[in-house]
């Protein structure tokens, strides 16, 4: 009886060890596939996250007017900022992709009147100073165009990619802005040229279209660094607060990188 027990246990323990044994070779593909170079089927899409600079091109007459960039201590690099754009693609085929986006653009430069200055307390020659936000948030859609093959299959499961894909795209959408001026001005049309604090602002939507080029250079299967050069454009009316200029130019040129995550 004892020995029928025993070749009971040493039964069960065999078949406890087939099955690891089973299920560590149906795993491995999986881990080899991520380690090794290939995924287990083709991506379907990707997340990419980066981040640069854009520099808003700064073409009106609110730009060039002596009342931002001639008096103040403002010059058209004031309206350039940091960047941060996201990207959500899904794959229509081997070389292209729809993608929805979206960023944010913006700066905010601290200037003073060039020429004059104000007394307060003992300082006679106190700046009068203001601070002048710029800010920009498209939303986008897009077709990505792969120049050469991003990836390829091996056999009917797996999918490699390549190490360098570079691509091409352009689209269209809406962007939201806004432009502010906060702090002291001088009221040149009173006699004694009066200083006031206030704030002027305007903000809107309005449609965009945009061109881009970029890579993906990949780390790894899922994994890719991503860089991309875009140029926005847009324009939109201004608020009653600035009065008598022409639509602002939204336009820039946005250089970016980070990551994309395929999925």
């Amino acid at each position: 009886m004892s020995r029928h027990r025993i070749r009971r246990r040493t039964s069960h323990a065999w078949t406890a060890l087939a099955a690891l044994t089973v299920a560590a070779a149906l795993a491995e593909p999986a881990a080899a596939g991520a380690q090794n170079g290939f995924l287990l089927g083709t991506p379907s899409g990707s997340l990419s996250i980066r981040a640069g600079y854009d520099h808003a091109l700064a073409g009106s007459d609110i730009f060039n007017d002596p009342s931002t960039t001639g008096q103040l201590t403002l010059s058209k690099n004031s309206f350039s900022g940091p960047q941060l754009a996201v990207d959500l693609a899904a794959r229509l085929s081997d070389r292209f992709d729809v993608v929805l986006g979206s960023s944010y653009a913006g700066s905010n430069a601290r200037s003073h009147y060039r020429d004059f200055t104000e007394t307060v307390g003992n300082n006679p020659n106190a700046e009068i100073e203001q601070t002048t936000t710029f800010q920009r948030v498209p939303i986008t859609g897009s077709l990505r165009m792969y120049l050469a093959p991003r990836g390829r299959s091996i056999g009917r499961f797996a999918w490699v990619p390549n190490r360098i894909a570079p691509y091409i795209g352009g689209g269209g959408g809406f962007i939201w802005y806004k432009f502010q001026q906060k702090g002291d001005f001088i009221d040149f049309n009173t006699p004694e040229q009066r200083i006031f604090t206030s704030t002027f602002a305007s903000s809107n939507w309005t449609g965009e279209a945009h061109a881009f080029a970029g890579l993906d250079y990949s780390i790894n299967p899922r994994l890719a660094v991503t860089a991309e050069t875009r140029y926005t454009w847009g324009r939109a009316g201004l608020s009653a607060d600035f009065s008598g200029f022409q639509r602002i130019d939204l336009s820039g040129i946005g250089a970016t990188a980070g990551l994309s995550v395929r999925f």
